[in-house]
């Protein structure tokens, strides 16, 4: 491999060395950011008040201290096979974990490293570079050893090939599993197009966040009939079970972004505490899905997920189900946020407001409204008693004077 040593057993035990990183590639790409945050720094100092210049010349010196570490660290470092314990060397410390201690392995294509899993209770697991495979005395020591991923995949799919729900034998179920799979595939891609939907053009609007509120309950419901079969958090291309992460995840996500794009809420506070206890129960639905398929740990990601979608739910319906006349009140703009092509905004001081309504940072406007106004100008804001009592801002225009 084009960048590192070569690896070379020796007489020795079978010894086999090779680098804990690709050094050019490694180097290259931590010089190449250091010298970019430089460049940053040096502009700063030619143009002054664009950027902050003690925070770019922090974030040069830390690429700097990262290029070199990872010089180091591929001169230094190295992974040895030997007859008896693997050794991992890094440029502050040495692993060492016994053959014989050695259960299995992980790989782990994304990091692109191998777990080697000690047995439990006799030493920690040892992670090594996935390059060692190339060498061809580790590549037939591995072979020895049990992949327990693809260990784990046979055990789930035993005991579907004898779950009673899918089918009479065994070949009956594995079919009906397969048809579930092609199924959650499709629901995969119909929960990516409801979310870009809702997000980029809701259109219906009060149609679109309905089937935003609706689809992640369709996914607990379904998940909660398939108990161990069927689960809301997807793990990797390894994991048998039907997936439904992104019939879950996306419309909750893209629900709650539109909470948070469409809706000023003055009294913030009360709609976070009512949305988490929206979410208890679909939580509590996700919790026991996963531990059913085995993964409790994974229901951390669906309590977000579950928040997420009851934030959303509970502030739009308490926007959307608003039928009392607002209140006017007339504001001066304090400052203009954004631009008028990103994200205008404008932040207001209600003139004759309560103690209770505070200054109203970055209220979206529209293009126009935002190139017509200036810091200091009188402007109007309508603010909305919401369906719960949670209130909300919008600027409109002003009543004209009688």
């Amino acid at each position: 491999m084009a960048g590192t040593r070569t690896a070379r057993p020796t007489a020795a035990g079978g010894e086999v060395r090779t680098p804990v990183k690709t050094a050019w590639t490694s180097s290259i790409s931590a010089a190449v950011l250091a010298a970019c945050a430089i460049g940053a720094a040096v502009w700063n100092r030619l143009t002054p008040d664009v950027y902050a210049d003690g925070l770019t010349d922090l974030i040069a010196a830390g690429f700097v201290l990262a290029a070199a570490y990872t010089v180091a660290a591929v001169q230094v470092g190295y992974t040895r096979l030997l007859s008896d314990r693997v050794e991992h060397r890094e440029l502050f410390r040495e692993r060492v974990l016994r053959r014989a201690q050695v259960a299995g392995y992980r790989p782990q294509l994304a990091t692109k490293q191998i777990r080697l899993v000690a047995v439990p209770g006799e030493a920690k697991d040892l992670v090594v570079p996935l390059n060692v495979v190339e060498n061809p005395v580790w590549a037939a020591w591995l072979e020895t050893l049990k992949d327990l991923d693809i260990e784990d995949h046979n055990a789930v799919i035993d005991v579907m090939a004898a779950d009673t729900r899918l089918g009479r034998n065994p070949e009956q179920r594995l079919q009906a599993l397969g048809s579930l799979h092609r199924l959650a595939a499709y629901l995969t891609w119909g929960g990516l197009a409801l979310a870009a939907w809702i997000f980029v053009y809701p259109r219906p609007y009060e149609l679109a966040i309905l089937a935003g509120v609706l689809t992640p309950l369709i996914a607990l419901a379904a998940a909660n009939l398939w108990p161990g079969l069927v689960v809301l958090i997807g793990g990797d291309d390894n994991d048998p079970h039907v997936n439904l992460t992104m019939f879950w995840l996306a419309p909750s996500a893209a629900l709650a972004l539109r909470a948070l794009f469409d809706i000023h809420t003055v009294d913030w506070l009360p709609p976070i505490g009512a949305g988490a206890a929206l979410a208890a129960a679909p939580f509590a639905l996700a919790w026991r899905v996963e531990k059913a398929a085995g993964h409790p740990w994974r229901a951390i990601t669906s309590a977000f997920v579950a928040l997420a979608w009851g934030w959303g739910t509970i502030s739009l319906a308490n926007a959307l189900f608003d039928r009392a006349p607002a209140v006017v009140h007339p504001a001066t703009v304090v400052e203009r946020t954004g631009s008028a092509d990103k994200d205008p905004g404008l932040t207001l001081r209600v003139a004759d407001a309560a103690p209770s309504l505070p200054v109203l940072k970055e209220l979206g406007v529209s293009q126009a409204r935002y190139r017509a106004v200036r810091v200091g100008d009188r402007a109007c804001v309508a603010i909305h008693p919401g369906w719960l009592g949670w209130r909300r801002a919008q600027v409109v225009d002003c009543p004209s004077a009688r």
